[in-house]
């Protein structure tokens, strides 16, 4: 439902051409928004009433692990699209938290507003498409995101241990290219 929304949010060209194409013409869900929008704003919807994946903590452990670590990846390395770890399913609690700091610093109306603007193309991309919106660069923003994500304190000493070295990089080992014990799976249990 809150794609049916979302995505269908039109100004009176694009409901005509939907009336004769069909949903096959749709900017914002096949040119616009990657997987990183779209479901960022479906994951935060479900999670409004405290249930959720965003209320999840194990769901939230990639953002929070990132930003521990301090390799938080920019919003290209999470948007969907590629096939390289953390790919696709870290789309959906990157987007999701990024939903939620969107909505709660900008306000609902204006994040309409960003949905409205890419689904009528009103640029190519959702990085345009968010300066159009928000008067305000993608990726400063990406980054006032990342300041804003809450980490409890950690110890220190815990940090050195490196537990989850390789949690976004794949290789631990460059030189024999082996993929370390924790990360023996090469990326496929995202959500273990």
């Amino acid at each position: 439902l809150t794609h049916l929304v979302s995505l269908n949010v039109k100004n009176k060209f694009f409901l005509g051409l939907h009336k004769i194409f069909g949903s096959v013409l749709n900017p914002g869900n096949y040119i616009v928004f990657p997987t990183l929008i779209k479901e960022g704003a479906t994951v935060l919807e479900e999670s409004k009433n405290k249930d959720g994946r965003l209320n999840d903590p194990f769901f939230l452990h990639t953002v929070r692990q990132a930003k521990l670590m301090e390799i938080f990846p920019n919003a290209d390395d999470v948007t969907g699209a590629n096939q390289k770890y953390p790919g696709g399913s870290a789309a959906y609690s990157f987007g999701a938290c990024f939903a939620e700091y969107l909505q709660k610093k900008y306000g609902m109306e204006k994040y309409a507003e960003y949905f409205y603007k890419g689904n009528n193309f009103t640029a190519s991309t959702y990085k345009r498409v968010f300066k159009k919106t928000y008067k305000k660069s993608f990726n400063k923003e990406w980054k006032e995101f990342e300041k804003s994500i809450f980490l409890p304190k950690v110890e220190k000493e815990i940090l050195k241990e490196n537990i989850s070295k390789d949690f976004f990089n794949e290789v631990q080992d460059k030189e024999s290219e082996k993929f370390s014990i924790e990360n023996n799976s090469k990326g496929l249990y995202t959500n273990l």
